[in-house]
């Protein structure tokens, strides 16, 4: 009985909701766009959540009307009907023509846009709101901003993700250290992939495109065997790494690329990172995305920028330090990403030092347990990383990621999937 008496409450509402958004060209200027928007979202808030002035049932938007608005998906409703809504379409494509950090201001202004509790502001009037008037005025807004972002984000062309039988592995070389500007030759890269294969690797992930690694290392990935190449672009702006990455193209190898690492804000911003990586997708043809730290992926701009999603989840830095909590994180942050993205997801850095710290100890046992137990959830990542690099001094940890040693034996777990291969 009660859930029949919530369904006549919501659809007395949605009888009277009529979407108001009727625009046939783009306002003038960035603060009308906004204001249109967030009209939008006044209109489906008034429409949906009942103006409260009293304290009684009658005079206020009370917590079963919330149950009744939610047991009818009210808010999945909102965003369902403007993305079928030819205004709301048009307005969605002139947002899409602001750049990022335009758009970034107007999303954050529309989804801060509702009432103040009666609590809040210290009294009981039509300017303030019950405290489930306010959560459904939260969840309207964020509708409405789900929406727009979903006609906004870009289409990926179809791409589904990479093939579920490569083994990724993030790939610098030995004998390499860019600080010093120290590069291998082709023999060292060579033995280097000669190592990774034998421990069944058949992806490589990289993160420059100068020297070697954008000129030799295609081809001789290919001749080992190897499957896949998402080729890394540092300098997103460097006109010869750029040239090397981009003429690389041509090999079937390459599957994907990554512009930047864990750039954004110091390195680059986000319309400079959208620009090379649009660029770069024009350029190849081919899957084109950025990396940030998983934190960052709050920002939906970012979210929606590339072909896959491809973050830096590190359980480590997020004061996990035990395998099993690790592994349980790691995959509570696939899963948090998958509700809120329908591209292909692409974990680029997981993993655990296995020195560097004592306390708690950071252990070849504890890399090892991390990533088997990690292996058999559904998380899809890439083995963070192929061999320890020395010249990373930054953090006692930092020389210490290799699944391998700088001469290439093999740790722990290296030497597992040595023996397994």
């Amino acid at each position: 009985m009660k859930n029949a008496i919530l369904s006549l409450i919501f659809l007395a509402v949605v009888s009277l909701d009529v979407v108001s958004c009727q625009s046939s060209g783009c306002p003038g200027t960035d603060e009308e766009l906004k204001k249109e928007f967030i009209s939008i979202i006044a209109h489906y808030q008034k429409k949906h959540v009942r103006e409260s002035y009293g304290e009684w049932a009658g005079q206020c938007f009370t917590w079963m009307d919330l149950d009744a608005f939610n047991a009818q998906h009210g808010p999945a409703q909102v965003t369902s009907k403007l993305k079928k809504d030819a205004g709301f379409s048009q307005l969605a494509k002139c947002l899409s023509n602001l750049s990022l950090n335009a758009w970034a201001g107007i999303r954050e202004a529309g989804s801060n846009h509702f009432k103040p509790t009666w609590a809040e502001q210290g009294k009981i009037s039509r300017s303030g709101q019950t405290d489930a008037g306010q959560k459904a005025e939260k969840m309207i807004a964020a509708a409405v901003v789900e929406a727009a972002e979903e006609l906004i984000q870009p289409p990926t062309q179809g791409f589904k993700g990479f093939p579920a039988e490569i083994r990724w592995v993030a790939y610098s070389p030995t004998n390499f250290n860019p600080g010093i500007g120290l590069q291998p030759d082709t023999a060292s890269i060579l033995r280097d992939l000669e190592t990774l294969a034998r421990a069944g690797f058949t992806g490589l992930v990289t993160y420059g495109s100068d020297g070697p690694l954008g000129k030799e290392l295609p081809r001789l990935a290919e001749q080992m065997g190897f499957q896949g190449l998402i080729m890394g672009i540092w300098n997103i702006v460097g006109v010869e790494e750029v040239s090397q990455a981009q003429a690389a193209a041509a090999s079937k190898i390459v599957l994907g690329y990554c512009v930047g690492n864990e750039g954004l804000g110091w390195r680059y911003n986000l319309e400079q990172l959208s620009q090379a990586v649009n660029a770069m997708k024009s350029a190849t043809n081919k899957p084109v995305t950025t990396t940030e730290q998983i934190e960052d992926y709050a920002n939906t701009a970012l979210l929606n920028l590339g072909d896959w999603v491809f973050p830096n989840v590190h359980p480590y830095w997020n004061g996990q330090y035990e395998a099993a909590s690790a592994v349980e994180w790691t995959r509570s942050a696939y899963e948090s990403l998958q509700k809120r993205t329908k591209k292909p997801i692409l974990f680029k850095e997981v993993g655990f030092p296995t020195a560097g710290q004592d306390s708690p100890a950071m252990s070849e046992a504890l890399q090892e347990k991390y990533y088997v137990q990690l292996a058999a959830t559904n998380v899809p990542f890439a083995y963070f990383e192929a061999f320890d690099q020395p010249w990373k001094t930054h953090e006692p940890v930092e020389p210490h990621w290799g699944l391998f040693k700088p001469d290439r034996s093999p740790k722990s777990l290296a030497r597992q999937l040595i023996e397994g291969h």
